[in-house]
């Protein structure tokens, strides 16, 4: 038949367990496996085991004097006191300031938490992301609680974050007209103990992004564009800035005006709503961006008409912030920036 073993918690701190085993009367040996990476074979029914924690699976198997072993049979052992059978501890990992925490907390039973971030915020969660709002230390605490065995535990541990102090922005100066010719500056805000490591521009026209140029000069075939400029520091966080930049002459974009096209968000539709009136010099391709200049709507199948026109371009699941429409016709592009707030 199968073994059955009983134990005994003899002392606490060390964490002594005495084990006692059935069968003897016919077992030669008693091969014990502790759970924690020990093994013992004895010719006697008891053995004591001393632990260095608190929560283990033991196992016994049987070797009687016919030469036959029994079933292995496994229970599990709680060798510390109940105050001492959970314990706290987390690591993280920082992403610029935002630090994601992994709870290794452990416990007999279920467990509640309290996050103390040391920046004047607390959560309850078991796997919180926080981010700070400045580079340097914080002493971050996690209490854990198995109130069902009144077990109470506090780890605290010093995180250390950067987050970037860059505040990007640029300015630009036209050369030329036809070619569009233009200079770009950088204009990023360096706070103390910061420095820019490279810097990209995304001109979001055909060419490629350029980086490691601080003031690039650059040639656009057409009138308007979205122009985006991302500036990084030596421990790889960024900072980004967008603006349209207009190149053209006023008099080229008439045909493309305010009064002609109307943009807005429809939050009763969850729709960017776009009107506009479509004659010989009308509109031939409507272009949604995001803030990061990605593409986010095409639509270039338009037919002349003299009527008034509205199209609706689905907003999804998109979250809220600020976009770019650019509206082209045969004369130039015209940029209107929408703020969408769900």
């Amino acid at each position: 038949g199968s073994p059955v073993f009983s134990y005994t918690n003899i002392s606490f701190g060390p964490n002594v367990v005495e084990f006692v085993s059935s069968f003897a009367d016919t077992a030669i040996d008693w091969i014990w496996n502790f759970g924690d990476g020990q093994t013992f074979t004895d010719n006697d029914s008891s053995i004591q085991h001393t632990y260095t924690n608190c929560i283990y699976m033991a196992c016994l198997q049987m070797y009687d004097q016919f030469g036959c072993y029994s079933p292995v049979v496994c229970d599990t052992v709680i060798a510390c006191e109940l105050s001492n059978s959970c314990n706290a501890v987390y690591i993280y990992n920082d992403s610029c300031g935002t630090v994601a925490f992994n709870n290794l907390s452990t416990s007999l039973d279920s467990l509640t938490y309290h996050w103390n971030f040391g920046d004047f915020n607390e959560d309850s969660v078991e796997y919180p992301v926080h981010t700070f709002p400045f580079s340097g230390g914080f002493e971050v605490c996690l209490t854990i609680a198995d109130s069902a065995n009144l077990c109470f535990k506090t780890y605290c541990d010093s995180v250390w974050v950067h987050v970037s102090q860059l505040a990007c922005e640029f300015s630009y100066n036209q050369l030329s007209h036809n070619p569009n010719v233009v200079n770009f500056f950088d204009m990023t805000t360096i706070f103390p103990g910061s420095e820019i490591a490279n810097w990209e521009w995304n001109f979001n026209d055909t060419t490629a992004v350029v980086t490691g140029i601080q003031n690039p000069t650059h040639t656009f075939n057409g009138c308007e564009y979205l122009v985006c400029l991302t500036v990084t520091d030596s421990s790889g966080c960024s900072s980004q800035f967008c603006d349209s930049v207009h190149l053209c002459d006023d008099n080229i974009l008439e045909i493309i005006n305010p009064e002609i096209i109307n943009a807005f968000y429809d939050a009763a539709t969850n729709s960017i709503v776009v009107s506009f009136s479509n004659g010989n010099n009308g509109v031939e391709e409507i272009n949604l961006f995001d803030i990061l200049g990605r593409k986010q709507f095409n639509k270039n199948d338009f037919e002349n008409s003299a009527i008034q026109q509205t199209i609706r371009i689905p907003f999804g699941n998109k979250k809220s912030g600020l976009y770019f429409l650019a509206v082209r016709n045969k004369y130039g592009t015209k940029s209107i920036k929408i703020a969408v707030i769900k």
